[in-house]
């Protein structure tokens, strides 16, 4: 899984894309315990092996070996603002934020004045792989 950011990583020569490091098994049940949830396996997955990715303008939010984990930070404050307990945030944009359906593995865009949401794709890891992408091909279009 997540072949694009480990090509893109591996061939990053601009340093643009920064990956802050995979944290063990039992740092991911530790989050999933302060969120009282169950990450997806793919979500799982991408702790352990990246932490959190930063690049091209993107933040795909997670945990860093320090233990700092924007990931449960974010959630649960956006949970103050009425976002559903299933949903994790990935990715904060401002007026909305990107987030992982734990039910399903699905990302939908969550908007806190509506508290509307809805699915902007089936999975976390083609989720991920489309954003960094897109951003990276705008990057390069800028430079």
């Amino acid at each position: 899984m997540f072949d694009l950011i480990k090509e893109l990583r591996k061939n990053d020569d601009t340093g643009e894309l920064f990956v802050v490091g995979g944290i063990s098994k039992t740092k991911v049940e530790e989050l999933e315990r302060k969120l009282n949830i169950t990450f997806t396996n793919s979500y799982k997955e991408f702790l352990m092996e990246f932490g959190r990715v930063i690049g091209y303008g993107v933040d795909i939010l997670g945990c860093g070996q320090s233990g700092e984990a924007s990931v449960v930070k974010e959630t649960l404050r956006y949970r103050q603002f009425g976002l559903p307990n299933q949903f994790v945030v990935i990715r904060d944009i401002g007026e909305w934020v990107y987030c992982l359906d734990t039910t399903n593995d699905g990302v939908i865009s969550w908007d806190r004045n509506s508290q509307n949401y809805k699915k902007v794709c089936n999975s976390f890891e083609e989720y991920i792989c489309d954003t960094i992408l897109e951003a990276k091909e705008d990057w390069d279009d800028e430079e």
